[in-house]
């Protein structure tokens, strides 16, 4: 599903909708450029989890990973200045993945082997002065969650 965005409100109102469909156990890849918005797509989709006062979302760039809280534990992981799969393995990020949180995926293509074929992937593109693109896959499985929650 494509959309398009014209503000941080904006992607972050796309996020916090896209959010509504997902679950625990649920993996979302996230790719762009940087600056494209990333880390403001993951701000809105925590929104809509009620995350308990004192949380702030910003990149885990040099940790690797920060854990929300709200209503349900997400945990937010950027692969960014990670650099092979060897360093990947030995942080034992793959912890995070259970059947009790959401894992979002900052980088998630420099090792797309890494995440479960069945992720969402969420890719942003600057389309220039603050407009963004943001290209919410894989379609069918939104079709499938989106038809059974309506159901």
């Amino acid at each position: 599903m494509m959309f398009e965005s014209h503000s941080v409100e904006d992607t972050k109102l796309i996020a916090r909708n896209f959010a509504k469909n997902l679950r625990a156990g649920d993996v979302v890849g996230l790719s762009g450029d940087l600056g494209a918005g990333k880390t403001q797509f993951v701000s809105g989709f925590c929104e809509a989890f009620d995350l308990q006062k004192g949380y702030h979302v910003s990149s885990p760039t040099y940790m690797y990973r920060h854990t929300y809280q709200g209503r349900l534990q997400i945990e937010h992981l950027d692969l960014y200045r990670i650099p092979s799969q060897e360093v990947l393995e030995n942080l034992a990020l793959d912890e995070c993945f259970s059947h009790t949180s959401i894992v979002l995926v900052e980088w998630y293509q420099k090792f797309p082997s890494w995440i479960s074929k069945n992720a969402f992937t969420v890719a942003i593109s600057a389309l220039g002065e603050g407009r963004r693109q943001i290209d919410i896959g894989p379609e069918q499985l939104l079709r499938d969650r989106t038809s059974t929650s309506t159901a």
